[in-house]
């Protein structure tokens, strides 16, 4: 397989600014590969969900670098991937629902969208699965934790490029990816079978 180029390029929450690329710098003088560095260094950030509600899927990688914190796999996934692309490996940005969570939809008791955020990246000639939480994980038809399943929904350079905007009011982006539209969940089912083919 072929190495992805694409995905080696900025987002536009995946951009290379100084406070980026000063941390490359520290990590490339790293006596350890580019992937376990910038595994340590994101495992280092400290979670903290205050005040996420306002912040969500609103702050740059650079953002999260420089505040030392993140709200969850989303913001870790976004780093993660920023960082990876900036030493060199193709990293793709991947959503996912829950799937018992999507099969109950619209009966969703807590209103937020139960997902995860995984990265893909390109070593060893082929597309891994990276989970920005724990590590590697095998990559199956469905992304498989302790949790249950997990079903991909779409992947881009950044968030920015898939359509989720608000978990709270499952606000859309106006212009979805090639994925199609989430109008109910009769689209969502249709969704899966389409992100499950090969790429």
């Amino acid at each position: 397989m072929m190495k992805d180029l694409t995905f080696l390029e900025e987002g536009k929450f995946s951009q290379r600014d100084d406070i980026v690329i000063d941390i490359v710098n520290y990590l490339d003088d790293l006596e350890t590969t580019p992937l376990e560095s910038v595994t340590d260094y994101v495992s280092k950030l400290q979670k903290s969900t205050s005040g996420k509600d306002q912040i969500y899927r609103k702050r740059t990688a650079s953002d999260i670098l420089d505040s030392g914190f993140v709200t969850g796999c989303t913001d870790k996934g976004l780093a993660f991937v920023t960082l990876t692309r900036a030493l060199g490996i193709p990293t793709r940005f991947v959503d996912t629902f829950y799937e018992p969570w999507l099969m109950n939809l619209p009966k969703s008791e807590d209103g937020k969208i139960h997902g995860h955020v995984f990265a893909d990246v390109f070593i060893d000639g082929e597309w891994k699965t990276y989970e920005p939480i724990k590590g590697f994980t095998p990559k199956n038809k469905y992304f498989l934790r302790d949790r249950g399943k997990y079903v991909e929904i779409g992947k881009g350079l950044d968030f920015s490029e898939i359509f989720i905007k608000n978990p709270k009011t499952r606000e859309r982006d106006s212009k979805p990816t090639n994925l199609g539209s989430f109008k109910a969940l009769e689209d969502t089912i249709k969704l899966f079978e389409y992100s499950n083919k090969p790429y």
